[in-house]
């Protein structure tokens, strides 16, 4: 696999937007993208040839734990370990690690289950505008 992982900037945010309107369920507010694009959070973006197939948002306190804000890949680009090197590259140099999942995307809790998270608590309401508005926060500690 010809996988190339590098930051999201402004140069590809819009890429970054398509991946995350593609493939999750919520909708993200524009100010999302522009505290990535003036590196508020931070992101990765993971292109096989040439075309953006995956990203990764998250915000790290100064403790060093991760809250994972956003994880997609575009369908045709799923069961690859493309998510799996995105997390990798996410949780380097991390402490703790924290996320929020809707609690009946099983494929989505199985993935984190399978790399060290756990449920931790379900959150009544968490999401809107949604079928399912209930989540489970997930930790890796």
């Amino acid at each position: 696999m010809n996988l190339r992982v590098s930051p999201i900037e402004k140069e590809n945010i819009d890429r970054v937007k398509f991946i995350m309107n593609s493939v999750l369920p919520v909708t993200y507010p524009d100010s999302i993208y522009k505290k990535l694009s003036e590196g508020k959070l931070s992101g990765l973006v993971a292109e096989m040839g040439g075309k953006s197939v995956g990203c990764i948002i998250w915000k790290r306190d100064q403790q060093g734990n991760t809250n994972i804000l956003a994880l997609g890949v575009l369908v045709l680009y799923r069961e690859k370990g493309v998510a799996s090197i995105l997390l990798t590259k996410c949780l380097d140099g991390c402490k703790d690690a924290y996320l929020h999942v809707q609690t009946d995307n099983n494929d989505a809790i199985q993935f984190y289950k399978h790399r060290g998270f756990r449920i931790e608590q379900t959150i009544k309401n968490y999401y809107r505008r949604i079928t399912c508005t209930d989540a489970f926060e997930m930790i890796k500690d």
